[in-house]
Parts: C-alpha cells; structure tokens; sequence
C-alpha cells in the first residue's frame, strides 16, 4: 500500500493536476461546486465529490490556503490516500478462501501486490478523470468479499455489509456498480443452475431481495444522472461496436492500442492456465470456490476480449485484473502442477516489475504543454470571460476555462439556438499547438465563416458566434468520422481522414440528416464532411446520423 501511495504522489501534483488528462478540471469544477453551491456542477454520482468537498472546507476554515487549492489539495490527498486501501479487502479474501490448514503463502501475498501494483492502478488510475473508478476498487473488492461470505455462511451481518458496499459503490462510479451487478448475476446463475435445491425458498428468497435492492439502486442512478442511466441499460447493444481487434488488424492505433495489449495478452494467458486448473480439480472443488472459480474466469475472457468495442475496450481492459485476481486467489490454493504455479508466478511478477517501471517513467498525463499552460491563463486579458458566457471546443480546454475563468460550458454538438439567449456571449476557445495528445485524440472545433476572431496567439485561438449562421446546432451526437469523401454509393459513403490517414465507411439510411453548410447541395468525391452517429457492431463501418458539410480545415 506504502509502495503504490508514494507512486500516486508523482502523478498527482497541484501546480500540474489541472492539465492532467483529458478531464483534468471535472473533479475541482465539481468539488467546488458543491462547496460553493450545494449541488454538482454535471450530473454524476456523488459521494467521492462530497467527500472531497468536505476536507477542502475543513482545509478553508483553518485557512491552509486560498479556496481553490483547497480543492485541489482535498482532490490530491483523496486520490493518493485511498486507492491503495483496496489492498485490505483483498487480504481479506486470500484469509476467507484458504484451507483452514494452510497458511498464507508468497501467491498469495503477490496478489495482493498485484491488486494494487498492476497497469490499472498505477498507470491509468493515478490520470485526474479516473478518481472514481480507483476510490471505487475498494468497494468492489468488499463487495466480492461479502458475497463470497454469504455463500459460505450466509450470515446476515453479510448481507447488510454486501448492501451498504453496493450502495458505496453505485454513488461513487457508475461503471463499478454496473460491473458488480454483472458479477452477481453470473455468480447467482452459476450457483443457481448448479444447486440441486433451485427452488429453496430461502434461495428465492434471497434473489427476489436481490432483484429488489438492484431496482431501487437503479431508480438512484437515474434520478442523479439519467444519461448513465441509460448507458446502463443500452450497455449490451454498445460494447462490441468498432472492435479493438479491427483497429489492430487494420493497423490503426487506438487511444490505448500498446498499453492495452500489455493488459489483453497476460490477462487472456493467465485466464486459459487458471481454467484448466478450475477444471483438473474440479471435482475436489469446494461450491463455493467453484462457482467464484468460473465466473471470475468468465469475467476476465470477457474484460480482456479483443471483440470489445474501442470505447468499452479501454474501459473494462483496465478492469480485467479484479477477476484475475480472485481467480488466483483460488488457483493458488488448489493447483497441483509444478508448471501451472511457476508460470502464473513468473507472469504476475514480470507484470508487477514492468508496471512499476512504467509507473515511474511514464509521463504523467499533461495534455497542454506549459507554454500552452501560460498562455492560456491569460487570455482573460482580452476576452471578458465571467460566469455568463458559455465556451464550446475541446473538452479539456473548456473545462479549463470554465475552472479559471468561471464560465459556462458545453460541447458544440450540444450547442443550441437557445443558448444564444440565454448567455451574454458565446466563445469557442481553439488550441492550435502545444497539445501532447496523440493526433487522434486532438480534436478541433470547426469555425464557421460567421465566427469573429477575438484572439490569434501562438497557442489559442478564441472566436465570438454573434449568431447561429453557419453552425449545425445541437445535433445531439459526437462526431465520429470527419475528413474526405472518396467514394460515394446509394447507400454509403467513404471518408478519408488525411490527418489520421485512415478511412471510415459510413452507412446512410432514411433518417440520416444532411447539412450543406457551404455551395454543395449533394454528396460528392472531394468534400469535406463531418459525420456524427454510432459505430456498428462487430465492424468499423459508421451509422451516419447527422453529416454536415462544411470547409476544408487550414
């Protein structure tokens, strides 16, 4: 725990945590927001943001320092303090699923280093947009904790410890409460499917007070942020949309192609030794250990697949190490052959060394270079950013705005006529250079012929809309495909993305809306066009929901 603290205190500095990751301001916008206004400045679930709200005041009473580094001190001092705690649970679970007769060994100790010393942890987790997901690891191994008591005791002291870990979990990260409702389901199917006694009244029992507490948890979910909402439920539609494995087949780099690999090819390894152990000793197996066995062996297929969609990819890879590590939990205990313990062994404490040396190397997520940094705080001396002005652009860079400058901000697929009369002026803030994002990632805003420019700096750009003309308001989608049309066919078009070099197949339909926003009044080779929709599954082929042509960008 001590190990994996002083690694998060390299990645988490106050003069640096603001430029740190695409979302660097989210967690300060809203810490400060509830100190400031009682309530969340997005939608999102809240608990982490209230305790964080809650030392950053402690910290202002006593006057440590001035409010707004308060905040990101309290931010700081959570994300160092609290992930490594996850460590506890975890030796929690190697006491509870040992032999009596056996003592904790050396395996056993290496999985409680790998739960907190793995490429999740120590890589993507100590980035400022991913507080949550690692504050929320303790929650998800208490849960299996619990879970794995109420199948060997059934206790229930448990079941109410299971209950207020599930409701941590679902107010903190979404995401981690959708994996424990994936993780009691399969291990309540399992169970249920192999127990003779299906229809115990007992066991009923407990499943209809299960189905319960998951429909009031839900409710919750939807009435603090809706939209994840409904994520949640469109999950099994979404995740296998644009695959990984055709980006790495096509040569194309995702956002997380080498460092996912290092996560899908030991997990995927590891996966297929523990289920041959699961299954050689199957028979001497205790129910308990066999039902955890199997499901976290599914688990871990599943978050480590390269069938999984780009966007869900990089979510799950990095929660793939939770199920492997409680299969090892059990694997350690049981495996016989020499081979199937050595190979393990050598592979966890390969991954552990490599990802400590990437923990200390690897750079810590600054997205804006510190010239970009300064000239940005000073673009006030121009503009009149105040709280009644709305910025559009790059997420990260009107999050920015919005924490120095206290303005409004939304994302320009969201920009709507009505936002014209509601603020007093609207801003679209360009970055140019001094970016560190990889070319896929450096998003840039297109900028209608209407737009005035306010400030032409060596790093930013700041353009004023006086009106609407000129912009597609408010379509609803992020744009998935922009570029060159090359080909075009009845029901088809294909783009060519001259910066990234790569082409996308679009699939128009009925409903599919187009927008000529300059001369053209049809599809053809040689214009340039943004498309906004969804990735198909199973394919890299794109649903155009909205294509709007405009100019070619400079």
């Amino acid at each position: 725990m001590l190990i994996a603290a002083l690694l998060k205190v390299r990645w988490n500095h106050l003069s640096t945590y603001l430029i740190a990751g695409g979302d660097g301001p989210y967690y300060p916008l809203q810490v400060r927001s509830i100190m400031e206004n009682l309530h969340l400045a997005f939608p999102d679930m809240p608990l982490l943001f209230l305790l964080d709200a809650a030392i950053a005041k402690a910290l202002s009473i006593f006057q440590i320092a001035s409010p707004d580094n308060c905040v990101l001190f309290a931010i700081v001092f959570t994300n160092i303090v609290l992930p490594p705690l996850a460590a506890i649970p975890v030796f929690l679970l190697v006491k509870e699923m040992k032999p009596e007769e056996k003592k904790i060994l050396f395996p056993q100790y290496l999985i409680v280093a790998f739960a907190v010393l793995n490429f999740t942890t120590l890589i993507l987790f100590p980035n400022s947009q991913l507080n949550k997901n690692a504050v929320a690891m303790i929650g998800v191994f208490f849960f299996l904790y619990y879970l794995i008591r109420i199948l060997k005791h059934g206790l229930r002291k448990d079941f109410v410890w299971a209950a207020i870990t599930l409701v941590a979990c679902a107010l903190t990260h979404f995401g981690s409460f959708s994996i424990l409702l994936l993780v009691t389901f399969l291990v309540a199917a399992i169970h249920f499917l192999s127990n003779q006694n299906r229809f115990h009244f007992k066991q009923l029992k407990i499943i209809l007070l299960f189905l319960t507490a998951v429909l009031i948890m839900l409710a919750l979910i939807a009435t603090l942020d809706f939209e994840r909402f409904l994520r949640l439920i469109k999950i099994p539609l979404k995740v296998f949309e644009a695959p990984l494995l055709l980006f790495l087949l096509h040569d194309e780099n995702p956002y997380m192609n080498p460092l996912a690999i290092l996560t899908m090819v030991p997990a995927n390894i590891l996966a297929i030794i523990g289920l041959i152990v699961l299954l050689k000793n199957r028979r001497q197996l205790h129910s308990v250990n066999k039902t955890i066995g199997f499901t976290m062996v599914i688990l871990t297929f599943f978050f480590s697949s390269p069938l999984l969609g780009i966007e869900w990819a990089s979510r799950l890879f990095m929660m793939s190490y939770v199920p492997l590590a409680i299969l090892y939990i059990i694997t350690f205990n049981i495996v016989k052959s020499k081979l199937m313990r050595v190979i393990p062994l050598v592979l966890f404490t390969l991954m552990i060394f490599i990802y400590l040396f990437m923990g200390i190397t690897f750079p810590t997520g600054q997205v804006i270079t510190d010239e970009a940094f300064t000239e940005f705080k000073t673009l006030d001396d121009a503009v009149d950013f105040n709280s009644e002005t709305l910025i559009a652009g790059r997420q990260d860079i009107r999050l920015l705005n919005s924490w120095f400058y206290r303005t409004k901000s939304s994302a320009d697929y969201l920009l709507s006529q009505k936002d014209f009369y509601t603020y007093k002026a609207i801003y679209v803030v360009k970055q140019i250079k001094g970016s560190n994002l990889p070319s896929g990632r450096f998003r840039e805003t297109t900028i209608p012929a209407g737009a005035i420019k306010k400030i032409g700096g060596e790093y930013f750009e700041v353009y004023q809309l006086a009106n609407s003309d000129g912009w597609n308001f408010a379509n609803g989608n992020f744009i998935v495909a922009r570029g060159l049309i090359t080909s075009v066919e009845n029901n088809s078009i294909v783009i060519h993305n001259t910066k990234t070099n790569y082409t996308r197949t679009v699939c128009l339909t009925k409903n599919t809306q187009i927008h000529f926003m300059q001369n053209e009044n049809q599809l053809a080779n040689g214009i340039y066009v943004e498309v906004s929709g969804s990735r198909k599954p199973f394919s890299l082929a794109v649903d155009g929901d909205v294509i709007q042509v405009t100019k070619i960008p400079d």
